[in-house]
């Protein structure tokens, strides 16, 4: 019964590792200027509007 008890707090574990920290997405919202609801949304489009206001910052 330890066992079993050990083995699910391993997995319980795990899981808050991979669940996303709240606070560094708020920053990262911030530092992008766009709102945490558009956080939300696929990984492609953050990244391609990470990218695009990149390039808006060195044109400026």
């Amino acid at each position: 019964m330890k066992n079993i008890n050990w083995k699910i707090q391993c997995v319980e574990q795990r899981l808050r590792m991979q669940e996303p920290n709240i606070h560094l997405i708020e920053e990262m919202a911030k530092k992008l200027d766009v709102t945490y609801d558009d956080l939300a949304q696929d990984s492609k489009k953050i990244l391609s509007s990470i990218w695009g206001q990149d390039s808006k910052n060195a044109q400026i």
